[in-house]
């Protein structure tokens, strides 16, 4: 578990944080698109992706900072 988490430290920093959150935007700005071509399902699945993609990516940055 040690190595997982040493991983994580070493991989994830703010320019990854920054990466995470840029790409959530952008699929959350095609689920509009999705929208405006009466695609629903799929503008509900990347609606629903980008929230999780940013949510991970807070929480990973914030165990990153605050674990040893």
């Amino acid at each position: 578990m040690k190595a997982v988490i040493e991983f994580i430290k070493d991989q994830f920093n703010f320019n990854t944080f920054v990466l995470f959150l840029i790409s959530s935007v952008f699929l959350y700005y095609d689920s509009l698109d999705y929208n405006k071509k009466a695609l629903h399902y799929e503008a509900k699945f990347a609606k629903y992706c980008a929230i999780f993609s940013i949510a991970i990516a807070i929480i990973l940055y914030i165990v990153t900072k605050i674990l040893p």
